[in-house]
């Protein structure tokens, strides 16, 4: 499904209805990968980007698009982390901060959204966070509150601080390894052009990011992908520093950026190899009248001969062709319920003794338990019954048993209704109670007749056509 929608959402049109996009991890989805945004917060982010916006208003807006754009796409299938990045006064002081800087920059960054919280016992990620990205930004003035000079873009210091990042999340997570390790990607937002660590010269090779972005994607299989807001001299910098991190080049527009971004997603869904997945199956209850009157016939006013009764036609008609009728909605018809849901049974009839009983729990192919639960000829053993239409009196022996195949193991409770008989109206079944059922299931008579060998035969038919449904 992830991959459908991936491939549909690259250079489409975003759904006007449709709500944000946001995958939970479980058996039948992927590893989100580890999206860190590094955005250059330096006063040259200041300058104008076009007649209508800052470069670092346009910023704001690429992290926006990452966040929103295809109902939340990114933000929903993979974890986001925010780092902003300038220069460090003091490289060799840690805890140094930029003079006027009210943001929170220490040592030229600062982590502004986390993929967990370090501190968390079990470090949980956070899925789908990127309203706390937005709510970051939100409360983030533009640097210096937009003066022209004054902090700088130490480029290298933010990919040495993002490779660490990446390799504290491997560390943290020692269970994500082979088949289960979570892809990695870096997003360096910047105007281009870089400084020294203390924002006193500009590109200084000393001070390249560009080897950093290199060793990463070499050594690490971690791509850097850049959007450049600058000018051609920092455009220029910015396509060295993709080309450098596998990207190519550096991207200007935000659809192509975006799209670049959601093609590393379909990437990683294209490689894996998803487990075999299906819907949960729907349950069905069936809920059985199991009150006396469905062994009568007549306008329920004589007991009802093989085949004749509500009962029989319960067991041998109704639930048989429930589940092996195919039902419209699937298929054409082409698919009966034992093949797509999980069925139970229970009985009910009168209060006094109360007669709901569950007779088969919700399992997979207990369809032909249900109809050996009410099953007359596997209730009548003698001497309480002698012919299960023979007509009331007839005490019915209870069972309970215990299907093992396939797991799990249910148990299994029979039930036939009532067969007692008043002197006043001889003929009609009467009591809406049911015999107790003992400990264990009692020994089903052998079959003393054509219609009961025809009847057992069809019981072993049943048993086989199970197997080969499964």
């Amino acid at each position: 499904m992830l991959a459908g929608v991936g491939l549909a959402l690259v250079g489409g049109v975003e759904p006007s209805l449709a709500g944000p996009v946001c995958v939970e991890e479980g058996q039948c989805t992927f590893n989100k990968p580890l999206f860190l945004i590094a955005l250059d917060y330096s006063t040259e982010m200041n300058a104008a980007f076009d007649g209508d916006s800052t470069r670092w208003e346009r910023a704001v807006e690429a992290v926006t698009a990452i966040v929103e754009a295809d109902n939340g796409y990114l933000q929903g299938n993979v974890m986001l982390a925010l780092l902003r990045f300038g220069h460090d006064p003091d490289v060799d002081q840690p805890g140094t901060t930029i003079a006027g800087d009210a943001s929170g920059l220490v040592d030229g960054q600062k982590l502004d959204v986390s993929w967990y919280d370090e501190l968390a016992p079990n470090k949980d990620y956070f899925h789908c966070n990127g309203q706390a990205v937005m709510s970051a930004l939100t409360a983030i003035p533009p640097p210096l509150d937009g003066a022209p000079t004054g902090i700088g873009a130490w480029t290298a210091g933010a990919l040495t601080r993002a490779k660490s990042l990446f390799a504290a999340a491997n560390a943290d997570h020692p269970q994500e390894v082979g088949p289960d390790a979570r892809e990695q990607a870096l997003i360096v937002i910047t105007q281009g052009v870089w400084t020294d660590p203390e924002n006193t010269q500009m590109l200084p090779p000393a001070a390249d990011p560009a080897p950093v972005a290199q060793d990463m994607w070499n050594d690490l299989a971690i791509p850097t992908y850049v959007l450049s807001v600058g000018d051609a001299a920092g455009t220029a910098q910015a396509n060295a520093l993709a080309a450098a991190g596998g990207t190519g080049q550096a991207l200007a527009e935000l659809q192509a950026f975006g799209d670049a971004l959601k093609m590393f997603v379909q990437k990683i869904l294209n490689e894996l190899e998803f487990p075999d997945c299906r819907p949960a199956y729907p349950r069905i209850m069936f809920l059985i009248d199991g009150s006396s009157s469905m062994l009568n016939v007549m306008g329920d006013s004589v007991h009802g001969a093989m085949g004749e009764t509500p009962w029989d036609l319960l067991w041998d008609g109704g639930i048989t062709e429930a589940m092996y009728k195919g039902t419209p909605p699937l298929g054409d018809g082409m698919y009966s319920i034992e093949r797509w849901a999980i069925v139970g049974g229970a009985v009910f009839g009168g209060d006094a003794p109360a007669e709901q009983k569950l007779i088969v729990d919700y399992a997979p192919c207990r369809h032909h338990s249900i109809r050996d639960a009410i099953y007359p000829v596997t209730a009548c053993v003698a001497p309480g019954c002698d012919d299960p239409w023979g007509g009331p009196p007839i005490s019915w022996s209870s069972w309970t048993d215990e299907v093992m195949y396939p797991e799990p193991a249910t148990t299994v409770q029979s039930h036939v209704p009532r067969c007692d008989v008043r002197s006043a109206e001889a003929g009609r079944v009467r009591g809406l109670g049911r015999v107790r059922p003992p400990r264990a299931r009692a020994g089903a008579r052998q079959p003393r007749d054509l219609q009961d060998q025809l009847l057992a035969a069809e019981r072993g038919a049943d048993v086989r056509r199970r197997h080969q449904v499964l």
